[in-house]
């Protein structure tokens, strides 16, 4: 389209930019050598960026008043060269100005003011108005934790000898003993208590009984399991002194030690005769043979 002037005798209208101009700006940038994505030159340079259609329009202005008639943007690459030069000129100043401010920091200052490093390795070096972040906080001295030491596992206190653990530790038989009479006289107590109680207290008082009960029975399994237990070891000491017995007198080459389950069975036989003294021994043997009836029959019906 044609510059033409108006009508009044006015300035010509304003003709935009070629496309091939607008691709010629960031070639500035390239030419300059800077980067203006960030630093304190940002804004200079994307106003000087802003400033390059004007600088055409005065141009093309100044062709029209000189009647080089009808024009075109930039209608050679000398135009579009002298337009880049004068681009990079306007930036070349601001920077000159800035560093004359003091506002720039170049490489020199840099090196004068001690923050250049050595290498490109070596770690940043700040001024004193810089903040470092601080690493997490170390723990120089250690402290003892304490560890638990469980005597049963700890080679240092020895091997464990079932004898001499019972030996030493027989009065805790006694104290399992009296712990269980005095719970079964405060279960007795509160069983007569819960008879005449008010309905309103009735509620505590079962589930204390309730906790009462417990308590008891669980005592009482102690009691028997320590029965057991020295039952056992009664019946294995009397068979090791019979054993020897025998090899001092030469009635043996051999020693035979019996298995666990060998003392077991024993065991049971002694207390089947001891039973047999007691009117309920009948019911007894019934009661047994019917547990074993069906556990064979449980054991049967899986199988199949």
């Amino acid at each position: 389209m044609e510059n033409k002037r108006s009508r009044t005798g006015g300035a010509p209208a304003t003709v935009q930019p070629s496309e091939k101009a607008a691709q010629s700006r960031p070639q500035v940038l390239q030419r300059t050598g800077r980067s203006t994505s960030s630093g304190p030159l940002a804004a200079e340079v994307s106003s000087a960026m802003s400033a390059i259609p004007a600088l055409v329009s005065q141009k093309f202005q100044r062709g029209a008043r000189e009647g080089a008639g009808p024009t075109k943007p930039f209608k050679s690459e000398e135009q579009s060269s002298e337009a880049v030069r004068t681009l990079a000129e306007h930036v070349r100043q601001l920077r000159q100005k800035k560093q004359e401010e003091g506002s720039v920091r170049t490489t020199e200052s840099s090196a004068d003011n001690g923050l250049r490093r050595p290498h490109k390795n070596a770690p940043a070096v700040m001024d004193a108005g810089g903040k470092l972040s601080t690493r997490n906080a170390r723990q120089v001295v250690s402290q003892r934790v304490a560890k638990p030491v469980d005597p049963r596992f700890d080679p240092l206190c020895g091997r464990f000898d079932e004898n001499v653990f019972e030996q030493r530790y027989s009065f805790l038989r006694d104290l399992r003993r009296k712990a269980l009479d005095e719970a079964k006289i405060k279960l007795a107590a509160l069983e007569k208590r819960l008879k005449i109680a008010h309905e309103s207290e009735r509620d505590t008082l079962r589930s204390l009984h309730k906790e009462l009960r417990s308590e008891v029975d669980r005592r009482q399994n102690q009691v028997r399991r320590d029965e057991v237990t020295e039952s056992f070891q009664a019946l294995l000491r009397r068979h090791k002194r019979e054993e020897t017995e025998q090899l001092a007198a030469g009635r043996k080459t051999r020693p035979f030690f019996w298995k666990r389950s060998m003392i077991r069975d024993q065991l049971q036989k002694e207390r089947d005769a001891s039973m047999k003294k007691h009117r309920g021994w009948k019911r007894h043997l019934e009661r047994r043979e019917r547990e074993a009836a069906a556990k064979d029959r449980k054991l049967l019906r899986d199988s199949v």
